[in-house]
């Protein structure tokens, strides 16, 4: 058995642990819109993950088929509008974000699950499982024409979210363009990771590689949270707002630390970008 099969289960319950951290993280500081964004698009991954865990260790066949293609498709289909939702929030236009637009949004999600349960042969179909070592694996499974509408509609908002977030980051905006950077950065492996395994442009993929390839996006996602505290104040809020203003604004979070400054205080104080987080 190649080492990669191996140890993917192993990198996958690493990444489960992370997006559970992150996710109590964002929580404790719901009371930023862009924290509550980033708890729930964290939530779902955990919601594709824990399934993905219990199907590598599940003892049969059936059992793993129930969690990996049944239960984890829960999180796979509702994923890309946590993140486009997030998205949205980060960079100033979570006004867009409606009840009435969510519900529209969810449509090919739910209808994506009923397909699923009721109709697999027009989503995921023939699919064979077996054991490699330790480990339960997906050999094989044929993507059905449903399968390709919910792939479309994902594709979509996760592009289209990872685009808003990349554009965002190009733009100047002082101390805070290293957050869209680390944002960016890190929504790129799983996306790429992604396309590669749905188009089949890599061999010997392992399954689930894109939720594989979160691990290495939430160490860099929590290293953004502790050095540069994305998720302490939206950059657009303060780009439209406290660097426009004449008075010296410090913004401090819990325990008295800085979490940013407008020019003002940088020309009294004589403080760096470096103060962040002191």
């Amino acid at each position: 058995m190649k080492p990669l099969y191996v140890y993917a289960p192993i990198g996958l319950f690493v990444s489960v642990l992370i997006a559970l951290a992150l996710t109590h993280y964002a929580w404790r500081r719901r009371e930023m819109p862009t924290a509550y964004a980033f708890f729930w698009f964290c939530l779902n991954g955990v919601v594709w993950g824990i399934p993905s865990t219990l199907a590598f260790i599940s003892r049969t066949p059936a059992a793993a088929e129930f969690w990996f293609i049944k239960v984890r498709y829960i999180g796979v289909a509702f994923l890309p509008i946590t993140f486009f939702t997030f998205a949205l929030t980060y960079t100033g236009r979570a006004h867009w974000i409606t009840p009435k637009r969510l519900a529209l949004l969810a449509v090919i999600p739910i209808l994506t699950q009923l397909v699923n349960w009721f109709a697999p042969a027009y989503f995921v179909n023939d699919t064979h499982f077996a054991r490699r070592g330790p480990f339960m694996f997906l050999i094989h499974n044929s993507n059905e024409p449903w399968y390709w509408v919910h792939a479309a509609h994902g594709y979509l908002l996760a592009v289209t979210a990872w685009a808003m977030i990349g554009w965002y980051a190009l733009v100047p905006h002082h101390r805070h363009r290293v957050q869209a950077l680390i944002l960016f950065f890190g929504a790129t492996l799983p996306l790429v990771m992604n396309f590669a395994a749905v188009f089949h442009f890599l061999d010997d993929l392992p399954p689930d590689v894109t939720l594989l390839s979160f691990t290495v996006t939430s160490i860099i996602w929590a290293w953004g949270l502790f050095r540069h505290h994305f998720l302490d104040i939206m950059p657009v809020a303060r780009s439209a707002i406290v660097d426009s203003m004449d008075d010296v604004v410090i913004v401090l979070a819990r325990q008295n630390r800085v979490v940013d400054f407008n020019p003002a205080a940088h020309a009294l104080l004589d403080w760096e970008s470096d103060a962040i987080g002191s």
